[in-house]
């Protein structure tokens, strides 16, 4: 994988992006914090590449594989929620359900 993909999949798993996202009063909001997050901005920009694109579904595939309690919410939900969006545009219904 590439460096600077590897940063930027970092930042959208962030506890920081987790937080950010969680204060989000509706779906439009949601949205509007991920596009205007520069690592959801440059995964978007890459996804016309089929590489790109399979490293997004590789990350989303993993990040579901992570143990966590199911009793909570996933510590990466927005991560998740960001990987689906990417990987289905703006279908938020397919995007939002994790």
């Amino acid at each position: 994988m590439m460096p600077v993909y590897e940063a930027i999949f970092e930042d959208l798993e962030s506890p920081t992006f987790f937080v950010l996202c969680g204060i989000a009063s509706g779906t439009k909001v949601l949205n509007r914090i991920m596009d205007e997050r520069p690592s959801y901005q440059q995964l978007q920009q890459g996804m016309f590449d089929q590489q790109v694109r399979q490293m997004v579904e590789g990350r989303l595939h993993r990040v579901l594989q992570e143990p966590h309690d199911s009793r909570y919410m996933h510590p990466r939900h927005f991560a998740i929620v960001a990987y689906r969006r990417l990987l289905h545009g703006d279908n938020n219904e397919q995007a939002v359900q994790v």
